[in-house]
């Protein structure tokens, strides 16, 4: 008994297909994955603040609103 082994090559897998193409999505993916992974890890920290019921700017509203309204806020 022979065994055959599904053998996969460039040439079987290229027909129809644009390399070119699939190059600029393929940049485009690894481009956008560091960006995409930072806004998850943005959402997922403001979950943890909502669910801990302390969020991060809570204290410094309350000291803008007691603010004088020509009041000179220095950075």
């Amino acid at each position: 008994m022979v065994r055959r082994e599904a053998t996969f090559t460039v040439s079987s897998g290229a027909r129809g297909r644009q390399f070119v193409a699939d190059a600029f999505g393929v940049v485009a993916m690894v481009a956008m994955t560091p960006l995409i992974t930072i806004q998850i890890l943005g959402m997922v920290y403001q979950l943890k603040q909502q669910k801990s019921g302390a969020g991060a700017f809570a204290g410094a509203a309350d000291a803008f609103g007691a603010l004088d309204e020509n009041a000179i806020i220095e950075l």
